[in-house]
């Protein structure tokens, strides 16, 4: 019986990584280019390393836009949780296999990242939830996680040369996440659904770059 739902930097209801068009179409074999091998290797060393340094520069470089910081006092809080995650293949970031295609790791079996793989992530039931609740949609406009290019998926670290051996957009484009969100709820529209998408000013935590504007777009949907 909810009747208002509100997703906030959410990641693509057709998983995170491994999918090549707005429609979420899944690489074969499926999970190709997700799951627990496609974790960010800096950040797994670093929280197995208890390494302050780097996952305070990963915090910084990854989920806020330049040049916003938070205070201090509440990195330290951030940094604090992220130095509490489990590491291993039960765990985060779960663990995976080879493939001979790029890029040559496919999906496990357990673990975090896996969970969000489109080998068993996939939210198309929600489509034909009822009663249908009003989706407020609210994202960053600079977040790079959750992008059509963003720097936590194959597609785009290929294009970029940042992982070798990309064999082209023709073969393994960039995940359209943005695109596969809004191609979603318009779905979620034609069978009845309300949505509404708010951009707001920063990345992936634009909630606590623009506080005031994140409250009142809120309060708005609310009430």
């Amino acid at each position: 019986n909810v009747k208002k739902l509100v997703l906030v930097c959410p990641g693509s209801p057709y998983g995170f990584g491994g999918t090549r068009d707005e429609r979420g179409t899944p690489y074969n074999p499926i999970g190709l280019g997700s799951g627990g091998g496609a974790a960010n290797p800096a950040l797994v060393t670093a929280t197995k390393m208890g390494s302050r340094l780097v996952l305070r520069d990963i915090l910084r470089q990854f989920y806020f836009k330049a040049p916003f910081r938070l205070s201090r006092e509440w990195e330290n809080m951030f940094i604090d949780a992220i130095s509490q995650l489990k590491i291993g293949d039960d765990y985060y970031p779960g663990n995976y296999s080879f493939s001979p295609k790029w890029p040559h790791i496919v999906a496990g079996t357990r673990g975090v990242l896996n969970a969000m793989s489109p080998q068993y992530a996939n939210l198309s039931a929600f489509l034909d939830v009822t009663p249908r609740p009003e989706v407020l949609w609210i994202r960053g406009e600079h977040d790079i996680i959750v992008s059509n290019q963003s720097l936590m998926e194959f597609g785009h670290l290929g294009e970029l040369g940042i992982v070798p051996g990309w064999p082209g957009k023709h073969i393994y484009p960039p995940q359209p996440m943005i695109d596969q969100i809004r191609y979603f709820f318009g779905l979620y529209r034609k069978k009845g659904g309300i949505y509404s998408e708010v951009c707001l000013s920063g990345g992936h935590m634009c909630i606590l770059e623009s506080p005031d504007d994140f409250l009142n777009t809120l309060k708005f949907f609310i009430y």
